[in-house]
């Protein structure tokens, strides 16, 4: 037997390889049912969570708008700097047709203005501040930014399939990857704090 939350049941994970089984109770606002779960599973401390296209089966919800709610969700989600706990999240998706419905769905997030929304990208990288060596050669202070780990699991119809996704998010996270030098005598006067 489940316990009713807002919105969904959580129950023992049966026979599935799981511990939990979350029950979306139907709803047409899928980014809020993403939302609510993602928060309860880093509630509940869970470690990884998995999704399958949510109202795209008998709901008969658009894929494309689906994909976007799911993706959007995640990103808000991720962007908190709250997170401690949930470190995986699965979207499995059976139907290939609808794989290029999430695919697309990545490419705008990926595209949108960076001056409007926080590329995803960014999240995976590290930024390191520190300050040119002057001609004394004096030690540069650097300041790291702590940064967790992010695991991509990849699936796909074909090897190739698999590495052209793999090479796709290698070029992405390059291409977010930024180093700033600043070169000011008071830095070094910070304190540890």
């Amino acid at each position: 037997a489940g316990r009713l939350q807002s919105g969904f049941i959580t129950t023992q994970g049966g026979k599935l390889l799981c511990s939990k089984i979350i029950h979306l109770i139907h709803g047409d606002n899928v980014k809020s049912q993403v939302s609510k779960v993602l928060h309860e599973c880093e509630l509940k401390m869970y470690k990884s969570v998995a999704f399958p296209a949510i109202g795209t089966g008998q709901a008969g919800q658009n894929p494309a708008k689906v994909a976007d709610d799911m993706l959007d969700a995640i990103v808000e989600f991720a962007s908190k700097r709250s997170v401690e706990h949930l470190k995986k999240i699965k979207i499995v998706i059976f139907q290939t047709n609808m794989l290029t419905d999430f695919y697309e769905s990545m490419k705008k997030i990926e595209d949108s203005d960076p001056s409007t929304k926080e590329s995803w990208v960014s999240l995976l990288k590290s930024f390191f501040w520190g300050k040119k060596q002057s001609t004394e050669k004096k030690k540069p202070v650097v300041l790291e930014k702590k940064v967790d780990l992010t695991t991509f699991q990849i699936c796909g119809e074909s090897q190739k399939n698999v590495e052209a996704t793999e090479s796709w998010i290698k070029n992405l996270i390059l291409k977010e990857q930024l180093e700033n030098c600043i070169s000011d005598e008071l830095i070094e006067n910070f304190d540890e704090r």
